[in-house]
């Protein structure tokens, strides 16, 4: 109530929606121009100080003509305008934040579908020992390689669509990527295996070390444990290209994969490689590097391994097997020189029924005894 003893009459709220009252400062203001106004200022009207926006209205002698005058305003009724149409757009909820946000949300759901794609093929593949790369992986090259092709082979059309689109991103088949897939898979893999271990901790490490098909020579890393119900488990951790094969090296080596694996190499008991003098060598060989850093892993020499020399040393002063292998090595080079003879070989065995046998690659010297038997 001011000092003419009057005051704002409730009743109007029932006439104008978009009456506002304020109690502290006894004034009405209009809620669309209050938040729907522009930034542009009004003739007549001094900046910051609008009467229904910043001022407010308390003239309440003359409120009635006031209120309809301001409500036929041009300005209120742009702001009304904005106002319905921020209503609408509310109650429907299709607004611009809104749209975004289902567009983007859309947009996660596609990239996991497609990369869980990506990850299952990674995983065919890896499980398969296939490539992954093709020598030309162009658009319009006959073979992408085994990654892509698989893709493009069992990929639904959304999928296609996207790799077949000219920009860089979505696609996920980069070797970078390709990589990184791989990596994520293996990470994995060696987790799983490595919460199968017992709570005691204890394992042994089996290391051997042979040259790839690119000349690389290569470290496989493989450790053996119990699980708490003591089943033996053997599994492989991985695989290490090695620049330098020396006694300190491979020790390095084996102590830096304990490490990047989260073991304790307090809790190795064992380790097990072939008899090479660089793995076995008392004074300065792996084993003994390995044992003065951990003096209760025994050195085992590989049983593989022993058997293997003990085959050869027991066969070769035989003059009547050495002359087997020989002939064996004989008929192999004559039948693969030729193609009729390798064919008619062939059909030959199909006929007579003749079983084959599947030799291991350590008993045999040729490597290829098993084809003629």
């Amino acid at each position: 109530m001011n000092s003419e003893r009057r005051s704002f009459n409730a009743k109007y709220y029932e006439v104008h929606n978009w009456l506002e009252y304020s109690i502290s400062r006894d004034a009405v203001f209009c809620f669309s121009c209050r938040h729907f106004l522009n930034n542009n200022n009004v003739r007549g009207q001094i900046e910051n100080n609008i009467v229904f926006v910043q001022q407010g209205f308390n003239r309440w002698k003359t409120q009635k003509p006031s209120f309809i005058k301001h409500e036929l305003s041009e300005r209120h009724l742009s702001n009304i305008e904005k106002w319905t149409m921020y209503l609408s757009v509310k109650n429907k909820n299709n607004s611009v934040a809104n749209a975004l946000f289902h567009s983007r949300s859309q947009a996660i759901t596609e990239n996991r579908e497609h990369v869980k794609f990506l990850l299952k093929t990674t995983l065919f593949l890896g499980k398969q020992g296939l490539a992954f790369r093709g020598k030309n992986e162009e658009q319009n090259s006959s073979n992408k390689g085994n990654l892509k092709e698989l893709i493009e082979m069992f990929c639904d059309e959304s999928m296609k669509i996207r790799l077949l689109s000219k920009t860089t991103y979505g696609h996920y088949t980069s070797p970078v990527i390709q990589n990184q897939l791989i990596h994520v898979i293996a990470s994995c893999t060696k987790e799983i295996i490595l919460k199968n271990i017992s709570t005691f901790g204890a394992f042994a490490v089996l290391v051997d070390k042979t040259k790839d098909s690119s000349k690389k020579e290569q470290l496989s890393f493989i450790i053996r444990f119990t699980d708490n119900n003591l089943n033996i488990h053997e599994k492989t951790l991985g695989c290490y290209h090695m620049t330098k094969c020396d006694a300190k090296s491979l020790s390095d080596a084996i102590i830096q994969m304990v490490g990047e694996n989260k073991l304790d190499i307090n809790n190795c008991v064992a380790q097990c490689y072939d008899g090479a003098s660089v793995m076995s060598g008392p004074f300065s060989g792996v084993q003994k590097r390995i044992t003065e850093l951990v003096p209760h892993a025994v050195y085992i020499h590989c049983y593989a391994h022993r058997l293997n020399l003990c085959l050869i040393n027991s066969i070769e002063d035989i003059k009547l097997i050495t002359d087997f292998f020989d002939t064996v090595q004989g008929l192999y080079k004559y039948l693969m020189n030729g193609h009729t003879r390798y064919e008619l070989f062939i059909s030959i065995q199909k006929k007579k029924i003749l079983k084959s046998y599947i030799w291991r690659d350590w008993l045999k010297p040729s490597g290829h005894t098993g084809l003629l038997l």
